[in-house]
Formats: C-alpha cells, sequence, structure tokens
C-alpha cells in the first residue's frame, strides 16, 4: 500500500581483468536464463555514455541492466509494518532476542528478550546481517556472515545526476 520510489536508472558493473569480466558475464547469463533479457555487456565507450564520473583507466567492460533502479526501503518497511499490524501483529523495536522457549511439541512458543518474555504463535527471522544468531538459538544455523559496508557521504552537486545507474 505505499509507493515504492522506484526510479529506473539501471545498474553498471565494472570490470578491471578479462577473468572480471568473465565472471560478470556468466552472471549475466544466469539473468538470461531466468528471463532478465535487457542486461547486455557494454564496452568502454558505452560506460562512458552511462555514467561520465567514472575514470575509465583500467576499466575492460562491464554488463548493464537498465531496468534496475532505486527504491526506498524504508518506505517499502513502513508497508509491510503497516499491513502487518492491520492484521494484528505486534513489533518491539530494540528488544534483543536472547533465548526461545519450545513447547511440548518442539514448536516456538515464547522468545526471550532484553526487554522480558514475549509469547509466539510464530517466529519469522528478520534479523538481517545478524539472522545467524538467531537461527543458532532456534537449532536452525545459516551460513551467513555480517560484512561491513562503507559509505562515502558527499555534498549534493549536479556531478551524478539522478538518473545515473547504480555503478
Amino acid at each position: 500500500g505505499v509507493d515504492p520510489g522506484y526510479v529506473r536508472a539501471g545498474y553498471l558493473w565494472l570490470a578491471v581483468s578479462a577473468g572480471e569480466l568473465d565472471a560478470l558475464d556468466a552472471g549475466r547469463l544466469v539473468q538470461h536464463a531466468e528471463g532478465l533479457y535487457e542486461a547486455v555487456g557494454v564496452t568502454e565507450e558505452d560506460i562512458r555514455r552511462l555514467n561520465p564520473a567514472i575514470p575509465l583507466d583500467g576499466i575492460v567492460g562491464g554488463p548493464f541492466c537498465p531496468s534496475d533502479g532505486f527504491i526506498r526501503p524504508l518506505q517499502i518497511l513502513d508497508g509491510y509494518l503497516a499491513a502487518a499490524a492491520r492484521l494484528g501483529v505486534r513489533v518491539a523495536w530494540g528488544a534483543a532476542v536472547t533465548g526461545l522457549r519450545r513447547a511440548g511439541d518442539g514448536r516456538i512458543h515464547q522468545l526471550e528478550t532484553s526487554d522480558g518474555p514475549i509469547a509466539v504463535d510464530a517466529v519469522v527471522n528478520a534479523a538481517g546481517a545478524w539472522a545467524a544468531a538467531i537461527a543458532d538459538l532456534a537449532g536452525a544455523p545459516i551460513p551467513l556472515t555480517p560484512l561491513r559496508r562503507q559509505i562515502v557521504p558527499t555534498v549534493a552537486c549536479d556531478r551524478l545526476p539522478p538518473d545515473m545507474p547504480m555503478t
């Protein structure tokens, strides 16, 4: 029930070696096998046109998909949460799950949290990068390791137009 804010800008991957380009081409073939035929290989000239802010030193090519774009994930989350609330779901923000209690039939019936116990009929592990810790508590390990990413804040400028592909 919310506008996800989708802006079609495309997604451009860059390769700096023949090996990287081969790996990206293999990924593009998977996309094609799943019906995403608009993903194409691009040359240095295409890259210069798609993203003039990229220095092309060492770039050998890459794939581009024009139907990829930007969304507003927090608006989508708000939509999910509002829909869940309409269905009777209660969300406990900032409460760390510290343990699980099971009923005689093995089903989880209570979460132990930093805010106290919460009786549950069902558990959805939506802990993102930290989901492995919750899965371990449930005895259902998953191979997930959080990866620290980096961002660089900048000031607004006209060098990067809003319709430039994510690169």
